[in-house]
């Protein structure tokens, strides 16, 4: 019996420490119910409504004093004393010119974050971390007015990506690169920084913006900003200058699965798999450690060497390797696979493909740029008549236009493919010569076989 009692409290105590250990990780209040009016709760209480009814008037001016005494003296009051105190630093700098009062006041701006940490750790409305989300706000202010310390924002960002990942706030992903870009241009850093931040960048916002697909608005915003992302990259991105960055660190060493992991990803994202690195990391990666990624990118090696079969062998490896949690990359494998079959005129499996990722991904518009694509090229296949052969431009429009609705990374090619296909389109004489009238039903037959709606080539 005590060994039973024995055993169950060691269970109890381990129990206990497993979960201590976890609350021990997170940032923890230096709040409690006892101070949380501070000395005086009736001075607090009253100088806490005397700052918070002008700053919502936006009279910053008349707030700063009541604001400061409850800054300084009951901080655990409420969490509005760090929302409005940033407001209150902000106001005082657009009106401050001299230059030591403003660093001063710069530093307190920062000091508030650091006060909300320590005192709000956790949001009171959700239950959660938001150490990441106020380490963000403060780059993002350290950034504007420090610009000379790049370096500072860069570290503070870093460390609220490293809390919050993708899930950081989307203007954090930006100023991450930003600050990187200006710790080279000061010479506190090589290019290599950038490229390693864009690498880490690129993974972050594919995967925020999976995360966001049924958020149209987020989804805008997080294209948004990929694309100034890329834009930022640009002078660092050419094949020639990523090249020269990662050609000695090869040679160097031509078998540390880090670095050639390293190499094939930045050169396949963007489009230098026709340099001689590439292919020599891809086969090195792929020799030492054979993964559904490396897989891939054997396949694009042969894809651009146009020895289609090798490649097809190799994506379809890729997919059987691709893990549950990897769907968006098998989904890449997918589409690959039916942009070969397009080429290799094989229209019914390009469908087929184009299926597949859909399961994935009902809101891919490349899936449905690659069915559009399959019916537009196979039209003159499907027709023996002025109808019949250019009824499949119609199907072909409706998936560039479904694309378009569900897919903004796609909407520029969409618009385009509409546009020139919708030029194909029957003549109203075909339309009327045959027995039809615009906006009625009519199923295309052939191996498409989808109902569309007629109407003529404008």
């Amino acid at each position: 019996m005590n060994t039973t009692k024995s055993i169950l409290f060691s269970i109890v105590c381990l129990l206990v420490t497993l979960g201590s250990a976890k609350i021990g990780s997170a940032q923890v209040s230096a709040c409690n119910e006892k101070m949380k009016y501070g000395q005086d709760s009736v001075e607090c209480v009253k100088n806490l409504s005397l700052f918070r009814e002008p700053v919502k008037q936006k009279n910053y001016k008349d707030a700063y004093k009541p604001w400061k005494w409850v800054y300084e003296n009951c901080p655990c009051a409420s969490q509005f004393t760090f929302v409005d105190g940033v407001k209150i630093m902000e106001y005082r700098l657009e009106n401050e010119k001299d230059p030591a009062r403003r660093n001063a006041i710069i530093d307190s701006l920062l000091g508030i974050y650091d006060a909300r940490i320590k005192y709000f750790p956790i949001n009171p409305s959700t239950g959660q971390s938001q150490v990441g989300s106020i380490l963000t706000r403060k780059a993002l202010d350290c950034f504007t007015y420090k610009p000379d310390k790049p370096e500072e924002a860069f570290e503070i960002i870093k460390r609220a990506i490293e809390l919050d990942g993708a899930e950081v706030l989307p203007n954090g992903l930006q100023l991450y690169i930003e600050a990187a870009i200006e710790m080279v241009k000061k010479e506190q850093a090589d290019k290599t920084l950038v490229v390693d931040v864009y690498d880490q960048l690129s993974d972050l916002m594919d995967i925020a913006m999976d995360n966001a697909q049924s958020d149209s608005t987020a989804i805008k915003k997080y294209f948004l900003i990929k694309n100034n992302i890329e834009v930022l990259f640009e002078p660092f991105a050419t094949c020639e200058d990523l090249v020269n960055i990662y050609q000695s660190k090869f040679e160097q060493s031509p078998n540390d699965t880090t670095l050639l992991i390293k190499i094939t990803k930045i050169l396949d994202k963007k489009q230098c798999t026709d340099k001689e690195l590439f292919f020599a990391a891809t086969e090195n990666l792929h020799k030492i450690k054979p993964s559904a990624n490396s897989a891939y990118l054997m396949a694009i090696k042969y894809m651009k060497e146009e020895k289609w079969d090798i490649a097809k062998s190799y994506l379809e490896e890729s997919i059987d390797l691709y893990k549950p949690d990897e769907l968006n990359k098998k989904a890449r494998a997918y589409h690959l696979l039916g942009q070969i079959y397009l080429n290799e005129k094989n229209y019914s499996a390009t469908r087929y493909m184009a299926q597949k990722i859909l399961e994935i991904n009902p809101n891919n518009g490349e899936a449905y740029i690659l069915i559009g694509d399959a019916y537009a090229l196979s039209a003159a296949q499907c027709g023996d008549n002025e109808l019949t052969k250019r009824a499949p431009y119609w199907t072909a429009v409706d998936k560039y236009i479904q694309a378009r609705r569900l897919d903004p990374r796609v909407e520029e090619t969409a618009k385009k493919r509409i546009a020139t296909y919708s030029s194909y389109f029957p003549s109203m004489e075909t339309i009327f010569f045959y027995g039809l009238k615009e906006g009625e039903s009519y199923k295309v037959e052939c191996w498409i076989n989808e109902t569309t709606t007629v109407r003529p080539a404008r």
